[in-house]
């Protein structure tokens, strides 16, 4: 291919002048700041210039001085109409390689080939914990043999609560506490979820790198040898999937993506009703309005029968069995909180490149 006349490090037009910001030294386009033995630039006075680098018979430092042209340059026409480049298209895995010069112009990256691993989820039930605890007792006239005995003489129904505070029973003498059943009023345990979303990757992603070209031809453009980095070629690009256009030497057509759609998540994690919820707590009797003078009865399990001996009845059932106020025992099943979802590719570009 022809060094394009008026363009740097090739012959000047026939009036004796050149492309803008160039010079006609020698027959030849010259930047006014080029230095001897670089690229487009005089040969040093020997014939020779820098490494990898020939001196032509214009006497003008050029990648392959066999061409006069840069041999590996390639002159192509422009992007169609909605089509943008050409870029130097560098391929890569899971990330593309960095734009490397003189294709180190604005930039644009995208990748194909989507891995989605699944979320990561974990559902469990926390400890069964109880607004209150009900407890059903009974006072008896008598006892024998440490078993209660005699008349029942409650007052009401004969329940109180872990929020009643010292309740009265009875202004009676009592022998006998039974206490009959203690029952977990709104118990339920709390699901405690953990979802992790492991990272997405690519299989194959590319880099679309920018250069400024020269003029070749008749309106085509002049890019420079492209490197064994951009081995996807000389590629324009447009956003969308669709065809590559018509009549075009860009013609190898490629989808790749520019962003993720991430729609992974954990189902919600519940806890079914406690099973084998048992109260227990504490027991305090007296005749006192604080019930403080009575005998008291720790981790309560009914059923139980406890004498006593006491000239009138109040009763407080004032502890939970645990450190932690309102937990007893007892566990809850947990369900859901299964993985759902995935990720999807979206905001497509097609490249296309020449074959």
């Amino acid at each position: 291919m022809p060094c394009p006349e008026g363009s740097s490090g090739c012959p000047c037009y026939g009036n004796g002048t050149c492309d803008s910001a160039l010079e006609c030294v020698d027959g030849a386009c010259l930047d006014p700041g080029c230095v001897e033995g670089t690229e487009d630039c005089p040969c040093y006075a020997n014939g020779t210039c820098n490494a990898e680098l020939e001196c032509t018979e214009l006497q003008v430092c050029k990648p392959d001085a066999s061409t006069g042209t840069g041999g590996d340059e390639l002159c192509v026409p422009p992007a169609p109409a909605g089509w943008q480049g050409p870029f130097a298209a560098a391929g890569g895995g899971d990330g593309p390689p960095s734009c490397l010069a003189p294709f180190d112009g604005p930039e644009r990256f995208a990748s194909a080939g989507l891995n989605v691993p699944p979320a990561e989820c974990a559902c469990e039930c926390g400890p069964v914990v109880v607004d209150r605890c009900e407890l059903q007792y009974e006072f008896y006239t008598s006892s024998a043999a440490s078993a209660c005995a005699g008349e029942i003489i409650n007052n009401g129904e004969g329940t109180v609560t872990t929020a009643s505070g010292c309740s009265f029973v009875s202004d009676d003498a009592s022998m006998c506490l039974r206490v009959v059943e203690t029952t977990p009023v709104d118990a339920a345990c709390a699901p405690e979820a953990t979802e992790v979303l492991p990272a997405l990757s690519w299989d194959e992603s590319v880099a679309l790198c920018s250069t400024v070209p020269t003029a070749c031809g008749e309106g085509d453009l002049l890019f420079p040898p492209l490197s064994s980095q951009y081995d996807l070629g000389l590629c324009i690009f447009t956003e969308g999937d669709v065809s590559c256009p018509v009549g075009s030497p860009f013609a190898e057509r490629l989808v790749y993506f520019e962003d993720t759609m991430d729609e992974r998540l954990c189902e919600a994690c519940t806890c079914d009703a406690p099973v084998d919820a048992e109260c227990g707590g504490r027991v305090t009797l007296g005749t006192t309005i604080d019930c403080a003078n009575g005998p008291a009865f720790n981790d309560v399990a009914p059923p139980q029968d406890e004498p006593i001996n006491l000239s009138a009845v109040r009763i407080d059932y004032n502890e939970f069995p645990s450190d932690a106020e309102g937990e007893i025992a007892g566990t809850c099943a947990p369900a859901g909180g299964a993985a759902a979802g995935t990720a999807t590719p979206v905001d497509p570009i097609t490249v296309c490149c020449l074959p």
